[in-house]
C-alpha cells in the first residue's frame, strides 16, 4: 500500500501521482451516468405522484381544500431541486463528460437534462465555457453580465445580517426580483441572447420563432384541454404527435435558415489564443504536442454539435 499511496504531505498539484488519481477519477464511460440520470426521475416522479395522489385523495382522507396550498409549495420546491439536479448533469455534459460518446452525451444531456428546463446543452456551452475561459471579466465573462442584468452582482464585503436579507431572505421574498432572474436565465439559456465572446451577431430566423410561438401555444392548449376531457390516451398520443410534427418540420427546414450556429472559426481562434482545451473540465498544462492533438478534435466535435 505505501507504494501505491504516498503520504499527503508528499503530493502537490503537479506531482505525477496527483495527477494519476485525478486522470483516474476524469475516466469516462458510457454506462456509470445513466444510474444518477434514472435517480433523479424517479426522484422526480415519486414527487409529481404523491403530489397528485394527495390531490386525488384529499377529499376521501377528511383534508380540507387549503390543504392543496402548502402540499403544492412544497411539490414545487422540490421539484425545483430536481430539476437543478438535472441541469448539474446537463452542466458535466457541456464539458463533455456525461458520456464518453460524443454523439450520446449530446443527445442524452439535450432530451433529459436540459430540454425539461427550456434549454439546450450547446446554448449553455457557449455561456459557460466562456466563463471558464475568462472568469470575472466584467466584459467577457456572461456570468458577470448575468448577474448584473438579473440583480445579483452585490458588493461585498458585508455585514453578516446584510448579506442574509440581501442574498438569500429577499431573493425569495421580492417577486419582481425573482421574475426578473427568471427572465435573464432564459434570455441567456433558453434564447441564446446573452452576452458573451461566441454571440453571434446574425439575427434569427422569424418563420422558425413563430413556428416555435405556435407550437408551444397548441401543445398548452391541447394539454390542458384533454388534462380536463379526461382521456389519458389523447393527452399521451397527442402531444407526442405534435412534437414529432414539430421535429419533422424543424428537421426539413433548409440549413439557411439556422444562422446561428457556426462557430468553429471563433473557437479556433480561441484555442490558438489562449491554448484552451475547451474539451475537458480539468486539464494539465499542454504540451505543444498535446493542443496540436487536442485542437482540431475539439473544434470538429465543436463545430459537427453546432450544426
Amino acid at each position: 500500500m505505501p507504494a501505491v499511496l504516498a503520504p499527503a504531505s508528499d503530493l502537490t498539484l503537479n506531482s505525477r501521482q496527483f495527477l494519476r488519481r485525478v486522470n483516474a477519477l476524469r475516466r469516462l464511460d458510457n454506462t456509470t451516468n445513466w444510474f444518477y440520470l434514472a435517480r433523479e426521475y424517479v426522484y422526480l416522479g415519486l414527487v409529481t405522484g404523491l403530489a397528485l395522489a394527495f390531490f386525488l385523495l384529499r377529499a376521501d382522507w377528511g383534508y380540507a381544500w387549503l390543504w392543496n396550498i402548502p402540499v403544492s409549495l412544497l411539490a414545487i420546491v422540490l421539484i425545483g431541486a430536481g430539476q437543478h439536479r438535472l441541469t448539474t448533469l446537463g452542466h458535466e455534459a457541456s464539458h463533455y463528460m456525461l458520456f464518453r460518446n460524443r454523439l450520446l452525451n449530446e443527445l442524452v444531456s439535450d432530451f433529459l437534462c436540459m430540454f425539461p428546463v427550456w434549454s439546450t446543452t450547446q446554448l449553455y456551452r457557449l455561456q459557460h465555457l466562456a466563463h471558464h475561459q475568462f472568469p470575472n471579466d466584467p466584459q467577457r465573462d456572461p456570468d458577470v453580465t448575468q448577474m448584473q442584468a438579473s440583480g445579483h452582482r452585490f458588493d461585498f464585503p458585508k455585514p453578516p445580517g446584510q448579506f442574509i436579507w440581501e442574498c438569500v431572505i429577499k431573493q425569495f421574498l421580492w417577486l419582481p426580483g425573482l421574475i426578473r432572474y427568471i427572465r435573464m436565465r432564459a434570455k441567456f439559456a433558453a434564447t441564446g441572447e446573452g452576452s458573451g465572446p461566441y454571440k453571434t451577431r446574425k439575427t434569427r430566423a422569424k418563420l422558425l420563432v413563430l413556428v416555435g410561438i405556435v407550437y408551444l401555444a397548441l401543445l398548452f392548449t391541447a394539454t390542458t384541454g384533454l388534462a380536463y376531457w379526461g382521456n389519458p390516451w389523447l393527452l399521451a398520443f397527442v402531444p407526442a404527435l405534435m412534437w414529432l410534427a414539430a421535429m419533422a418540420f424543424f428537421g426539413l427546414v433548409p440549413g439557411s435558415y439556422y444562422t446561428r450556429q457556426t462557430l468553429a472559426r471563433l473557437l479556433c481562434r480561441s484555442l490558438d489564443r489562449a491554448a484552451l482545451d475547451l474539451v475537458f473540465f480539468f486539464h494539465a498544462p499542454p504540451s505543444n504536442r498535446t493542443t496540436r492533438q487536442c485542437r482540431p478534435r475539439a473544434v470538429r466535435q465543436y463545430a459537427h454539435f453546432s450544426h
